[in-house]
Parts: structure tokens; C-alpha cells; sequence
């Protein structure tokens, strides 16, 4: 609490000429975190309204139901988002509709760019958004180009995904590098891309393993 903030030395080189005449700033913290998530600050101008400890002792109560209210919204987030998984996907719808009826099979609600509403947004920001609201994500690989090195006669042209699958699969696996969360599922015959090559993946010819995906979400926790 400053109850002279013009005159503190540490507010007065920070604050300079902003009318604020006393301050009392409390923590705000929730869940196992030992860090505040943030600070709430409570001032006036009125240099004849000192703060007194009951106005503290309110303050601290203000913070603290915020603290909970953050951590109740916290927790339904992680109850919402324990049951979504994102899936990357190309032109092959047929495998695309396949993997999403073994999720729904197995009570997992699949999220999809392209069955989102338009928003306004950029692309980017809908990808991210969609992202952080799910526990884990499939890539869906599927051989819905062709290609090769720029090389006048070197090799054929190979079968490879599309390209705003390996965009999305980037961004699905950075969000989700921590936690490890990303199955790449991958239909043959495909050539992967070179920085995959260290990557583990799921392969399949005519249909998916339904044993496997079902391994998947039991190892990240989603089906028991």
C-alpha cells in the first residue's frame, strides 16, 4: 500500500506526472501456481482519501474471489478441452470422414477448421485458437499431390501431402511440443517430408487401425 504515491521514490520515477495520489496493489493467484497471474491496482486523486486497512482488507477479498472465478473458468476450460482433439486434414475425404467416426465412436468431439464458423479472422489466429482449446491432434497425411526436387531429371514425381496440412501440422506440433500430443497418421504411399523423418507415425494402405487410434487417446488420457 502507498498512501503517497507523489512522493514515493519508486512510484515517482515509474508514474511521473499520473494524478494518483494513493495506491494499493494485491496479487492475483490461482490454482498450484506460486506466481501471481497478475496484479490488480486500486488508486484515486483524492490526496484527502487515504487508504485504510479495512479498504486493504476489502482489496485482498476483491483479489481473491477474482483468483477463484479465474480458477473455476480454468477448470471448465481443461474439462472442455479434455475431450477435444484437432485433426489436419487434406483432400481425401474418405479417410478424413473415417478417422472422424473412430473419434466420435470413442467419445472424442473432433475439431476442424473447416467446419468452423468464419469469424473475421486470419487464418493463422483461427488455427491457434482452435489449438489451444483441444488436449492433442491427429495429422492426417494423405497422398493428395505430387512432387520432387527441382532437379531436371532426377527421380519421379511422388505422391505427398498437401501443403497447408505440413503448415497446420507445424503449428498443431509447436503448441503441442511439451505435452507430445500429436499423432501424424499417414496413408501409403507418401513421401514425408525430410524433418519428419525422426518423427513416429502411424501408417495405414486401405483403412485406419482403429486399435491404434484408440492406443493413442488412452496414452494421452482421453479414452480409459
Amino acid at each position: 500500500m502507498v498512501n503517497d504515491a507523489q512522493n514515493d521514490p519508486e512510484f515517482s520515477e515509474r508514474g511521473g506526472d499520473v494524478p494518483i495520489a494513493h495506491m494499493v496493489c494485491a496479487p492475483i493467484v490461482f490454482g498450484e501456481s506460486t506466481s501471481p497471474f497478475g496484479v490488480a491496482s486500486f488508486h484515486n486523486a483524492n490526496v484527502d482519501r487515504r487508504f485504510s486497512d479495512d479498504d486493504v482488507t476489502l482489496v485482498k477479498a476483491y483479489t481473491e474471489t477474482l483468483g477463484m472465478m479465474l480458477e473455476i473458468s480454468e477448470l471448465n476450460l481443461e474439462s472442455e478441452r479434455s475431450k477435444r482433439v484437432f485433426i489436419v486434414h487434406g483432400r481425401d475425404r474418405e479417410s478424413f470422414l473415417e478417422l472422424r467416426s473412430m473419434l466420435i465412436e470413442l467419445k472424442v468431439d473432433p475439431v476442424v477448421m473447416q467446419e468452423q464458423p468464419k469469424a473475421g479472422q486470419e487464418a493463422l489466429q483461427m488455427v491457434e485458437r482452435l489449438i489451444h482449446g483441444c488436449r492433442g491432434g491427429f495429422v492426417l497425411m494423405t497422398p493428395d499431390d505430387v512432387g520432387r526436387l527441382k532437379v531436371p531429371g532426377k527421380g519421379p514425381l511422388l505422391p505427398r501431402a498437401r501443403e497447408n496440412v505440413i503448415f497446420e501440422a507445424g503449428i498443431l506440433t509447436s503448441i503441442f511440443r511439451a505435452t507430445n500430443k500429436v499423432c501424424f497418421v499417414v496413408k501409403k504411399p507418401l513421401e514425408l517430408p525430410s524433418d519428419m523423418k525422426g518423427l513416429l507415425y502411424e501408417e495405414f494402405e486401405a483403412e485406419l487401425n482403429q486399435k491404434r487410434i484408440e492406443a493413442i487417446l488412452r496414452s494421452w488420457g482421453m479414452v480409459e
